[in-house]
């Protein structure tokens, strides 16, 4: 099993420096919704990642695809401000249209920062768990390599 905090203190060091100020912590919680990472804001300047425990045993570059794309959502939420960020949380709750977007961007943001080939790994991983893919997931395997193919 991998050491999240590891994970998420390279990935700050190395790619989200704008995380360094905040408080992000990480943790295996059991099995929820069909996603495997989720992120909340417990209080100011403190971040959650929750990791579906079904990513114990997936690939080091799968873990940082997950935690890198939280970390995209929370810079994005960072930059935004109080009121904008509830406003954000209301259509990404109640909009598909608007979710199927922001996971896009998220996705977009962290082949923008190296991690695409770790996206593909991700995807990987999710097909070997039989979970489904939706509309909401980020950004369609071939739009990640046809990125990976322009740098």
């Amino acid at each position: 099993m991998h050491n999240l905090t590891e994970i998420k203190n390279k990935l700050i060091e190395e790619s989200f420096p704008e995380l360094k100020n905040e408080k992000v912590s990480v943790a295996y919680k059991k099995s929820f919704k069909d996603g495997l990472f989720e992120y909340e804001r417990p209080g100011k300047k403190k971040y959650f990642i929750k990791i579906n425990e079904l990513m114990k045993n997936a690939p080091l570059q799968a873990i940082e695809a997950g935690l890198a794309h939280e970390m995209a959502h929370i810079i994005r939420e960072l930059k935004k401000g109080f009121f904008s960020s509830c406003f954000e949380g209301f259509l990404y709750k109640f909009s598909d249209r608007y979710r199927i977007v922001d996971e896009k961007d998220a996705d977009l943001v962290i082949v923008l920062r190296g991690y695409g080939k770790h996206l593909l790994e991700l995807y990987k991983y999710r097909e070997k768990l039989g979970l489904p893919l939706y509309e909401d997931n980020g950004l369609s395997e071939s739009e990640i390599n046809k990125l990976l193919s322009l740098s």
